[in-house]
């Protein structure tokens, strides 16, 4: 796995910003990459790639009584969205958070959850848990703040694309700090950048049959 600062290392040479007398500093480099991760993490989440794919099994549990479940530990908090649900093999199914309170409405007993709704940093069920339910939560993660020392995320899928973007967005930065257009070509890259390799993982060849 590469470092964070194996990658700056390389981008400085394209740069020719090493040695004495740099004008990027480690600290300006890691800063820019964090930010390009917040935005990897965005556009792989959106997409629904196995990149950003993390699950939670066993460490959530329903109460008994209680009709949610805090999720503020959820992988220390980096985490963006819930893709699925699950207590046991029975799936939970995905409701809007006005559809679930109108249900609730018309609870007022306990039950099995079988539908739930994201509020806040909270899973809701229709009702209150009439026992307590191991859950199974799918989820995407965030990559989080990385120091110049930690590997390089998504295993290393996207490490010469973040260098390429390292440099070009230094130099922007230097020659045209206040481009507005700056910001819209970042987005573009990093959603073609993502879209590529999710498509180019979830390829599978057609098998080749011979019809006797």
């Amino acid at each position: 796995m590469s470092t964070l600062s194996e990658i700056i290392d390389s981008a400085r040479y394209d740069l020719q910003d090493y040695g004495e007398g740099v004008m990027f500093t480690n600290d300006e480099l890691i800063n820019y990459m964090n930010r390009m991760f917040v935005i990897m993490d965005s556009m792989l989440a959106e997409l629904d790639s196995d990149l950003v794919y993390a699950q939670s099994d066993g460490d959530f549990t329903t109460t008994s009584g209680s009709d949610n479940v805090d999720l503020s530990n959820l992988n220390d908090n980096l985490w963006s969205t819930i893709r699925e649900v699950w207590i046991d093999t029975d799936h939970l199914w995905q409701i809007n958070l006005s559809r679930l309170l109108y249900k609730q409405k018309f609870n007022s007993g306990s039950e099995k959850p079988y539908c739930w709704a994201l509020w806040n940093r909270a899973i809701y069920f229709q009702a209150s848990a009439d026992d307590d339910y191991d859950l199974i939560i799918e989820y995407n993660k965030k990559t989080g703040t990385l120091e110049s020392a930690d590997d390089m995320p998504y295993s290393d899928v996207f490490n010469e694309f973040f260098r390429s973007q390292l440099i070009l967005h230094s130099k922007m930065k230097r020659l045209s700090p206040r481009d507005s257009a700056r910001d819209g070509y970042w987005n573009a890259a990093f959603k073609r950048a993502a879209m590529e390799e999710v498509i180019l993982r979830g390829f599978v060849k057609k098998p080749y049959m011979i019809d006797f």
